[in-house]
């Protein structure tokens, strides 16, 4: 039995919410499975699943505070199931090693438009070349 902890924090960032479980006790998971996501003032940290496995018990709900590297939930590393209707969301997500588990931040869906957008051409030369003015000097 291993426990699945909250991600250590960053210095400015002194607790987090647990904003939603994407695992139930009882369910199987994969390795690097997301299991929990912890929601901070500036980022939202996603938990993975160690190993292959099942959550045993859950600690702390959605609407809870959590502080850095707090435990979260009782995982018990085994077999998981082969079926994916068994996995929750069926998919895995980050990188962990047996025995830890790692939040990776990510955008919110308006940052991650923002930032999968083509950069404009005024972004890529931000500043007129050398000689060149900026604004039209005014008319005399």
């Amino acid at each position: 039995m291993m426990q699945i902890k909250a991600p250590q924090f960053p210095e400015s960032i002194a607790d987090g919410e647990v904003a939603a479980w994407h695992a139930a006790v009882g369910d199987a998971a994969r390795r690097d499975q997301l299991l929990v996501e912890i929601e901070t003032d500036k980022v939202v940290l996603e938990v993975v699943a160690p190993a292959d496995g099942k959550l045993t018990a859950i600690h702390k709900q959605v609407g809870d505070t959590v502080l850095s590297e707090e435990p979260l939930a009782d995982f018990a590393p085994g077999e998981a199931s082969a079926n994916p209707r068994d996995v929750p969301n069926g998919y895995a997500i980050g990188a962990s090693s047996p025995g830890s588990a790692i939040g990776t931040a990510h955008h919110s869906p308006p940052a991650g438009a923002l930032a999968n957008k083509p950069p404009s051409a005024s972004a890529a030369n931000p500043t007129p070349p050398a000689g060149a003015r900026a604004s039209k000097p005014p008319s005399a």
